[in-house]
């Protein structure tokens, strides 16, 4: 019997801009810990995140523990990434798109590497 497959889904209705997906993901994702997804005030801090596609790409890699930080929600494997409603970002902003999806291609990869499996799939 297969193992079940942890679904997150996460609205990206009205999304249109980078700015925006980067907030939503680091909401939905808890991203900057449980105070909050804010920008990273200093490396003592414990919370917080770059709010950038290369710490998107960082802290992706985190989600079985905790995040960069140990501090947030620890995700459980296998997961499939649920991204739905994004023909607002299709339209807007096609590029911010494009990259997530190479970052999420990446991180899939990541994951298989330490015999995980990462999932998604964008509606």
């Amino acid at each position: 019997m297969g193992a079940h497959l942890h679904v997150i889904e996460i609205d990206l209705n009205a999304v249109a801009t980078t700015e925006q997906l980067l907030d939503r993901l680091g909401e939905a994702l808890e991203l900057g810990g449980p105070s909050g997804n804010h920008v990273v005030s200093d490396s003592t801090s414990n919370s917080g995140w770059g709010r950038n596609w290369d710490a998107l790409a960082d802290s992706l890699c985190y989600l079985d523990s905790g995040g960069i930080w140990g501090t947030s929600r620890q995700f459980k494997f296998p997961m499939l990434l649920a991204l739905v409603h994004s023909k607002t970002l299709q339209k807007r902003d096609p590029k911010a798109l494009e990259t997530l999806v190479e970052i999420l291609e990446d991180t899939k990869n990541t994951y298989a590497s330490h015999s995980m499996n990462f999932e998604f799939a964008i509606s």
